[in-house]
């Protein structure tokens, strides 16, 4: 709406002035614009033609506004046509299967100041990916589950879990090496086993059954870790008799400090 120019004209009665349009720095005539305006006052008084303005745009600079998402995905680019001192707002939008990151603002001015210099620097709306929560576990054959670790994948997406060493236990030899964990486009996780098994590090005790004529009549092993034990009973051997001093039972155990008892 700015007035660039208002020209004065002087006319007399039956004269006619041909006025063509200017150059204005910033501003472009509109491409609807003639080429020039004959200006005439008539016999009557009127002057002719009634419309008698050169039309312009204001030059504009294009400017970017950024929809992203963590996975790289642009999902929307949307454009600002800004001239110096102008702004232009953008909002946040919502887009499926994508969340806002929580630094992301709820909007965006776009600014262009006086020397054309386009702020902020940063027109970009982020967003992640709505990601599932999978497991990853390291369990001992004790039981105990020496680590859980998450991975959090949408759809297409995987990762990939290595073997670890845990002081006191030995992978399964059934253990893989490695799992890759991954996210079906129908969001089916794969593999359904994402278990590493580990074997508790154990130390080999033998129990013996000897006869007073030195005959070693059987062994028997126990294989344990420390805090375990394991429980041997009295057995009968053909042409033996149990020493009467002899226990029914004889529990080996291994204590914490990795002692074995009783000696």
């Amino acid at each position: 709406g700015t007035i660039l120019e208002n020209m004065q004209l002087m006319l007399a009665t039956g004269e006619s002035q041909e006025v063509f349009p200017h150059v204005f720095e910033g501003y472009t005539p509109q491409e609807d614009n003639p080429e020039s305006i004959k200006v005439t006052l008539n016999e009557d008084g009127t002057v002719t033609p009634e419309n008698r303005i050169f039309r312009y745009i204001r030059n504009r600079t294009s400017v970017m506004v950024s929809y992203v998402g963590d996975d790289g995905t642009v999902l929307l680019t949307m454009e600002a046509r800004l001239a110096p001192g102008e702004s232009q707002t953008f909002e946040r939008l919502a887009f499926e299967g994508y969340e806002p990151e929580s630094e992301t603002p709820e909007s965006i001015t776009v600014s262009m100041n006086e020397e054309g210099e386009i702020l902020p620097e940063n027109r970009v709306f982020r967003y992640s990916k709505n990601r599932t929560s999978v497991g990853v576990s390291y369990i001992g054959d004790d039981g105990e589950i020496l680590l859980k670790q998450e991975a959090r994948l949408a759809p297409g997406e995987s990762q990939t879990f290595e073997r670890l060493v845990f002081e006191g236990y030995e992978p399964d030899p059934d253990a893989p090496e490695s799992i890759t964990v991954t996210m079906t486009e129908e969001g089916e996780i794969l593999p359904e086993n994402r278990v590493f098994r580990y074997l508790k590090n154990r130390t080999s005790v033998s129990v013996s059954y000897v006869g007073d004529d030195g005959a070693i009549l059987l062994k028997q092993e126990a294989r344990l870790a420390p805090g375990e034990s394991q429980t041997f009973v009295l057995l009968e051997f053909e042409g033996y008799t149990p020493d009467p001093d002899t226990p029914e039972s004889i529990t080996v155990t291994m204590t914490e400090e990795g002692e074995i008892l009783p000696e």
